[in-house]
């Protein structure tokens, strides 16, 4: 808040001893920052857009609550909608513009219809869940007719349990809203209190539905509706920044994850390797022993074809000299044995180069020769 402005007074005095009037010092001027607002507010600047629906029984004060949010102000006529929403910007705890669509909904059964398609086309982001305060049975309601029907058409969705009308339980209640027995009622009767539902029970019911939070508002106070709009901002703003929260240490753990599987992937890869060069090194080792095997071998087989051929050539060797050494000998037995049993005669000795004739005698037996002699 500006200070006022201030001003100061001087007295000077002219040659003629007249005394001038005091001059104010104008203050200075006052920096006009709509035009920064506006900007700030420029559709341009806006980062999300939130779209937030408004369910519940009719006549509990929904589109009284919307208009009262949009227009500041509190209207009193009531117009039954079967479908509208509105529109405004507002600014978060980090500067930043978001776009909040607030989707008023028909609450009477006849547009069941019509709700379920909201449902599909518009993706909500968020609810605003509404029972009056000072009716029981819309109170009843959110718990065996609202909540089925959220979950049935959009599952998962976050949404506040919003309690209106609290200017009428005060009335009723001598403005006590979390005790309605602490003073009289301002009008109205036993029943009337059975209908009014306390701020404890609002949140008992939050807590069974499992509602994000639980608030209370009435349209004739724009500040309490306003913060029941902004509590379902935050709450998708919070809800994205704890998804980027988990998303970083689900990354961080993903990251932590994947370094962990390489190395091992590098030690089973070593180890592999490592087999591999030992496989091998066995193999060459074998096929080294093999070969000095076979070495070995074809050394021997070549040393026994060396042995047998040079026993096959003592062999030849010596049958040669065999032969050469038989047949002198044979031929000295048969001229041996042709001297003593042939006689010796003039024409054997004239023709010694004539080989003679086998004698009639020869091959007989002394009988035989005894034989032959007699018969000549």
């Amino acid at each position: 808040m500006s200070s006022p402005p201030t001003t100061t007074t001087t007295t000077t005095t002219s040659t003629g001893g007249n005394q001038e009037t005091p001059k104010a010092i104008p203050p200075a001027p006052i920096e006009d920052k709509s035009a920064e607002r506006i900007k700030k507010r420029d559709p341009g600047n806006i980062t999300k857009v939130i779209k937030c629906g408004v369910v519940g029984d009719g006549t509990v004060g929904k589109t009284t609550l919307l208009l009262s949010y949009i227009t500041q102000a509190f209207i009193t006529e009531y117009t039954p909608t079967v479908f509208d929403n509105f529109s405004a910007i507002e600014e978060v705890d980090d500067g930043k513009l978001v776009n909040v669509i607030l989707w008023d909904t028909a609450g009477q059964d006849d547009y069941a219809q019509i709700r379920t398609t909201c449902y599909t086309n518009c993706r909500y982001d968020v609810f605003l869940l509404c029972f009056s305060v000072v009716n029981r049975d819309s109170f009843d309601n959110v718990k065996y007719k609202w909540l089925p029907e959220l979950k049935a058409n959009s599952p998962g969705t976050p949404f506040i349990l919003v309690g209106t009308k609290t200017d009428m339980r005060d009335q009723q209640t001598g403005g006590s809203p979390t005790n309605t027995t602490s003073s009289p009622p301002i009008a109205g009767n036993n029943q009337t209190l059975n209908n009014i539902i306390t701020f404890k029970e609002g949140q008992k019911r939050a807590k069974e539905i499992k509602a994000f939070n639980y608030m209370e508002c009435t349209s004739r106070d724009s500040s309490s509706v306003a913060k029941v709009v902004l509590e379902a901002i935050n709450i998708i703003i919070e809800k994205e920044k704890l998804k980027r929260v988990n998303n970083e240490k689900l990354w961080k753990s993903q990251v932590k994850k994947e370094e962990k599987e390489s190395k091992k992937e590098e030690k089973e890869r070593a180890k592999y390797i490592e087999k591999q060069k030992l496989k091998e090194e066995k193999s060459n080792g074998s096929v080294n022993n093999s070969n000095n095997n076979s070495n070995s071998n074809n050394n021997n087989s070549n040393n026994n074809n060396n042995n047998s051929n040079s026993s096959s050539n003592n062999n030849i060797s010596g049958n040669k000299d065999n032969n050469n050494s038989t047949p002198n000998k044979s031929l000295s037995s048969s001229s041996s044995s042709d001297k003593k049993q042939q006689p010796s005669s003039p024409s054997s000795a004239a023709s010694p180069s004539t080989p003679s004739s086998p004698s009639p005698l020869e091959g007989t037996s002394p009988k035989q020769d005894k034989k032959i002699n007699a018969d000549n």
